[in-house]
């Protein structure tokens, strides 16, 4: 094949996948990254790299002329640039959206446009579904994201539809996971521990893409030739979070995982503290106001019968399949890292201990639980509030031993749990006290 692509936000999880099988196809490759990227997945010596100064116009339009291909531009453009999380959320309007309209207007000045742009853009740019009926999201339901990430995504939609003479593909793909992904990762973890957290009590139904499918899924659609479209990119079938863990718990080999559903309450509060702690350090937060937004939709089974009827669309990773393989590289990793740390304490002969005054504190932010008879009491039987109360014990130990977990490796995640666990109790008091 003596085609030529180009792959802006190559540096990430998804844009390493994509540049290997741009190689694998026998594209001539160049990848877009800015100087500061990771190329730690960006190795094999035939890729191109092009880098971009995305708030400098002019300076990039330069580096993409000089790393152009002899036909003087590219046949095929994805922008898989994006932001998912931030400090500042004002930079998901410049990262998701500006720069995106700023390229693509360069491209049609210094007559750079390609044959086709596909354009990587999230199923977040609908916004919630259907929670009632659990009908799927279609290419046809109307947007209206509820954060601050979808609204980015659908503006550069938007103005993506405004050029009629620009050769746009959308792509919506929902959660994509995979090896090298770090949000899922997080859940795999926690299984792994034999804890599973989930939030809110109302039935979830989860969609998912292997990160391989997706990639196979852009390459079809630009060779189909395709143009003006949106698609939806998903697995055909939802889960449950039950079914999700139970095929993460056996990939992993934990016979028992402990289940805890959290009330959305308490996943706002965490949310909050943990995005205002971001803010403080000036680093973006992975559990955020729009993450808990994320996280509270019940709905996210999807139509793929677009992309299928229009370029064949189809998965060879299954979610079974697809954890096997994210679990593999996950062990693979973990296991690199025991070795070294091993290495490490065996240099000092000892791993650093958790201190004790870190066991007081979690424990003396546990002892309100105590009051936990004299709260029963005062609650009225058969009541909503009573249930919370019972639940109310558990949900404390639960986040004490976690919060002692996390002090190894993610001590900003413990202090988030205390505080939390503090808010817990003052919302118990005042949910008796006030007899709700």
């Amino acid at each position: 094949m003596d085609k030529s692509i180009l792959i802006i936000g190559a540096g990430g999880f998804i844009g390493g996948f994509i540049a290997k099988a741009a190689l694998d196809r026998g594209y001539r490759t160049t990848v877009g990254v800015r100087e500061s990227t990771s190329r730690r997945y960006l190795t094999d010596p035939r890729l191109s790299f092009a880098v971009l100064d995305y708030d400098d116009c002019d300076a990039m339009a330069e580096a993409l002329k000089a790393a152009a291909p002899e036909s003087g531009k590219w046949d095929y453009i994805i922008w898989n640039l994006g932001a998912t999380k931030c400090a500042n959320f004002g930079d998901f309007n410049r990262i998701n959206y500006l720069y995106l309209r700023d390229f693509v207007l360069m491209l049609e000045r210094e007559g750079l446009v390609p044959e086709r742009f596909l354009f990587m853009s999230s199923l977040s740019a609908l916004g919630a579904g259907d929670e009632k009926g659990y009908s799927p999201i279609t290419s046809s339901t109307i947007p209206n994201p509820n954060t601050r990430y979808g609204l980015s995504k659908i503006k550069a939609e938007t103005f993506l539809e405004t050029r009629p003479d620009f050769p746009w593909i959308i792509f919506r793909p929902t959660g994509v996971y995979g090896p090298h992904e770090r949000d899922y990762l997080m859940m795999i973890k926690s299984i792994d521990a034999h804890w599973d957290f989930g939030v809110g009590y109302r039935k979830q139904m989860l969609t998912f893409i292997y990160v391989d499918d997706l990639v196979n899924a852009m390459f079809d659609a630009l060779a189909a030739g395709v143009v003006h479209k949106k698609y939806i990119i998903s697995e055909e079938r939802a889960y449950t979070q039950s079914e999700f863990r139970s095929i993460v718990a056996r990939t992993l080999g934990r016979r028992f995982v402990i289940p805890v559903k959290l009330p959305l309450w308490t996943a706002y509060i965490a949310s909050f503290v943990a995005e205002k702690w971001g803010v403080a350090r000036m680093k973006a937060s992975t559990l955020n106001r729009d993450k808990f937004k994320i996280m509270r939709q019940r709905n996210w089974n999807c139509d793929v019968s677009d992309a299928v009827r229009d370029f064949g669309f189809r998965t060879e990773y299954p979610l079974r399949r697809g954890i096997e393989e994210t679990v593999k590289a996950y062990l693979a990793e973990k296991q690199e890292k025991e070795i070294v740390e091993t290495m490490s304490y065996d240099n000092d002969n000892r791993r650093e201990k958790t201190p004790v005054w870190v066991t007081v504190v979690i424990i003396v932010c546990m002892l309100p639980v105590l009051a936990f008879p004299t709260l029963l009491s005062m609650t009225p039987d058969e009541t909503t509030a009573r249930a919370l109360v019972w639940f109310y014990p558990f949900y404390v130990i639960a986040t004490g031993i976690c919060a002692r977990i996390c002090y190894q490796g993610r001590r900003d995640v413990m202090w988030i749990l205390l505080a939390m666990m503090i808010l817990s109790h003052i919302a118990m008091w005042m949910l008796v006290l006030n007899g709700l």
